[in-house]
């Protein structure tokens, strides 16, 4: 019997104004535990400007922490339809992990 090939998708909230706490070894850590799985893990960089379709794709959201002003612009951004698309996500429980604190 033929296995089955397991893509995963892992959303990386705002990589590059959360990641203040060593977060890219969090992905690292993840995809790589994905790969002695067997398991085929693509991070999706999820950023102001991503498109909001592209976040019902994904099947782990992973948040870094930050300092204050960096917190405000992803507070901003995630008051829209983004954050309420995430949180819907994890409502249907697609599994979170947040590092730091994020209101959604």
């Amino acid at each position: 019997m033929k296995k089955q090939k397991i893509n995963l998708t892992i959303g990386w909230l705002y990589p590059d104004l959360m990641s203040t706490y060593g977060d890219r070894g969090n992905i690292s850590c993840l995809t790589k535990r994905c790969e002695w799985r067997g398991i085929e893990a693509g991070v999706l960089r999820i950023n102001t400007d991503t498109k909001l379709e592209k976040l019902e794709k994904l099947d782990l959201i992973f948040g870094g922490g930050a300092q204050d002003r960096q917190q405000e612009i992803v507070m901003r951004d995630l008051k829209g339809s983004k954050g309420k698309i995430i949180k819907g996500l994890t409502e249907k429980g697609i599994p979170a992990l947040f590092v730091c604190s994020y209101r959604i």
